[in-house]
């Protein structure tokens, strides 16, 4: 048997024992320089993920870097836990260069956002929610999650974190000088209704599908140098106090 067909194989044993959750899986493909949307299917296993992810990393000699990013991205995970289980607050006391980043990323996606309603303004869409507009009542959020957006339990607790460190973060990017945020929010708004509710309509996709692959649409329009795990953390944090704000994530 050809021996990179073995070594595959082996890598694909390796990296399973690592035990990635999605958002990992998802983070080693990036880091890889392949789009998780052309290599994971939807509701694929993670031994299937693993074999779809080491075939294509195969195609440009990438397969034996693999261990080494899923190994680094595991270890951080248990790093950020640690440090989140002694110390609550630490999100809290992010410095100015971070903030910078943020407001840089939201300006990035503000453009690219607009770049794409001025594509989906002229064509026809169904299934978006039309319904939706600025005068949404606001609802107390753990009941908009779970019973309204029907998200995972899971994801609920992930939604609740995010849209609060992201509303420290935002504080802090708009005394830097970002002050279109309501702005980027109708924009989001205006993208998930148009298209994201279009292409993948509730009675056919939950909301935590509907969430992945937004979050991995918005990453694709960020420039590389802002694309990397950080950025994903960003990302559910707007998503969130979007959805927050009632403006998306109501059917």
């Amino acid at each position: 048997m050809d021996h990179r067909i073995i070594r595959s194989q082996e890598i694909i044993e390796e990296l399973l024992t690592i035990s990635l959750n999605t958002e990992q899986w998802k983070a080693l493909a990036r880091r890889s320089g392949i789009s998780p949307l052309e290599v994971f299917g939807e509701n694929y296993t993670n031994p299937q993920k693993a074999d779809a992810l080491v075939e294509r990393a195969m195609q440009f000699d990438k397969e034996e870097d693999l261990i080494r990013i899923a190994a680094d991205l595991s270890c951080a995970a248990v790093i950020v836990e640690e440090q989140s289980n002694s110390n609550r607050t630490t999100f809290s006391k992010l410095d100015t260069q971070l903030a910078i980043k943020l407001g840089e990323l939201y300006q990035e996606l503000l453009v690219k956002l607009n770049e794409a309603e001025e594509e989906y303004e002229e064509e026809e869409f169904s299934g978006a929610n039309e319904n939706v507009d600025d005068g949404n009542e606001i609802i107390e959020f753990k009941r908009k999650l779970r019973d309204v957006a029907e998200f995972s339990p899971s994801n609920c607790i992930h939604a609740i974190d995010s849209k609060n460190e992201n509303t420290v973060l935002k504080r802090k990017a708009k005394k830097l000088g970002f002050d279109k945020y309501e702005e980027l929010i109708k924009k989001m708004r205006n993208y998930y209704n148009k298209r994201i509710l279009s292409r993948y309509p509730p009675n056919l996709y939950n909301a935590d599908k509907r969430l992945e692959i937004m979050i991995d649409e918005l990453f694709e329009f960020l420039p590389a140098s802002f694309q990397d795990d950080d950025a994903i953390d960003y990302l559910n944090g707007i998503i969130f106090d979007t959805t927050f704000q009632c403006k998306i994530f109501n059917e």
